[in-house]
């Protein structure tokens, strides 16, 4: 499998999967970053919280500010501080 920068699932042609759960279903519910996929909801569960790949935001704040001096880090329902190519969360702990 592969996805996008921010976890949506996509075809080997680069096109993102159809929004709807497939019919027959994935081998394995593990998937971006190696977080729990909710196939029937097109979310991810990742642990702390969970994460909408469509519109690249989490579903609730993160409880922590990590670098006050950046502008990102205020962004609490982002995701490596809207730099995931650069940045993973493994544990999302920390946004």
């Amino acid at each position: 499998m592969a996805y996008t920068a921010f976890g949506e699932r996509r075809k080997g042609d680069w096109r993102v999967s159809d929004p709807l759960p497939p019919i027959i279903p994935a081998l394995t519910n593990r998937g971006f970053t190696g977080h729990e996929h909710i196939d029937e909801m097109g979310l991810i569960h990742m642990n702390g919280r969970v994460y909408d790949p469509q519109i690249g935001r989490f579903l609730s704040a993160d409880p922590y500010i990590q670098s006050p001096y950046n502008t990102q880090s205020y962004n609490r329902y982002s995701y490596t501080i809207n730099n995931p190519l650069k940045y993973t969360d493994p544990m999302e702990i920390f946004s």
